[in-house]
């Protein structure tokens, strides 16, 4: 079984506790990712579900299995906190909106021909996420347009992480498999 668990760093950051451990998954916990309002959270693992938390009761508000898959990332929308991502081994990433009656709507991505590996949305921009694939590409995709995604093969094998720099123009990291760290700038050009 797959658990969630919540820890908390002390005040003088000297020990980290342990506030719940739940095991709600039916296979390993592959991602997690705080919702905007910082009292929910969404969980994802092998077990196909991608689930929501409320963190102060400790329990799944909800549980979807919308993908056929393995799922292999959650990233939460800066923002809003009933919108959120996920990406699996179908081939499929999801846009989330937990607020209505069919909360998943697929976004078809042309830049990404492989299957997607790890999403996460842009700092300062509510509709653009990047997106990383198991042949190394890196994608930056628009939820209103993904067609016109901008994408560049960065990587030699799949792409397992993404990190935003804290700029008013911010860059972009991206860990791969291949032990390779890129820096990237809004143009997808290593910096």
């Amino acid at each position: 079984a797959g658990a969630v668990e919540l820890w908390e760093l002390e005040e003088d950051e000297s020990l980290i506790v342990n506030k719940f451990c739940k095991y709600e998954h039916d296979d390993i916990v592959t991602s997690v990712s705080v919702l905007a309002g910082s009292s929910q959270a969404v969980s994802g693992g092998r077990d196909f579900c991608v689930k929501v938390w409320d963190i102060p009761e400790q329990t799944v508000l909800h549980s979807y299995r919308a993908h056929s898959d393995a799922v292999t990332c959650v990233a939460s929308c800066p923002g809003k906190d009933t919108v959120f991502l996920s990406c699996a081994e179908d081939n499929r990433i999801l846009l989330w909106d937990t607020r209505c009656p069919k909360p998943a709507t697929r976004i078809v991505c042309s830049a990404c021909n492989y299957l997607p590996t790890s999403v996460m949305w842009h700092p300062q921009k509510s509709d653009i996420f990047v997106l990383g694939d198991e042949s190394g590409t890196v994608a930056l995709v628009d939820t209103k347009n993904p067609d016109s995604a901008l994408s560049s093969a960065v990587h030699t094998r799949a792409v397992t992480g993404f990190a935003f720099s804290a700029h008013s123009s911010p860059l972009l990291a991206s860990i791969s498999e291949d032990c390779s760290v890129a820096v990237l700038d809004s143009d997808l050009s290593e910096v």
